[in-house]
């Protein structure tokens, strides 16, 4: 779902809960209008209860547009992060049916 020529880098990974990442190229000519430098992501996974299979994602972003870019970004990050969490749901959701077949 990325445009073909920007990149992301992780940042920092703590256990297995916690991922920071940041965009690594943005600006007008990947589609990404942002400060170099200034995206950064953070993605934290929390067990609902000690006896529930259930998580918790919760994914924060944060960046600086570039002049005239605010509302394009804004919409490009909000449409490349849902659209990530509901792969992610449905990944999750087929490992379970394998896992109970």
């Amino acid at each position: 779902i990325l445009p073909v020529m920007l990149r992301e880098e992780i940042t920092r990974i703590e256990s297995a809960s916690k991922i920071e990442y940041r965009v690594a190229n943005p600006g007008w000519l990947r589609m990404y209008p942002v400060v170099h430098d200034s995206h950064a992501g953070m993605v934290t996974f929390d067990q609902c209860s000690k006896n529930s299979n259930d998580v918790v994602v919760e994914w924060s972003v944060r960046w600086v547009p570039l002049r005239g870019g605010g509302a394009f970004a804004r919409f490009f990050t909000q449409t490349v992060v849902s659209k990530l969490l509901k792969n992610l749901v449905n990944y999750c959701s087929s490992r379970g049916q394998d896992d109970a077949s």
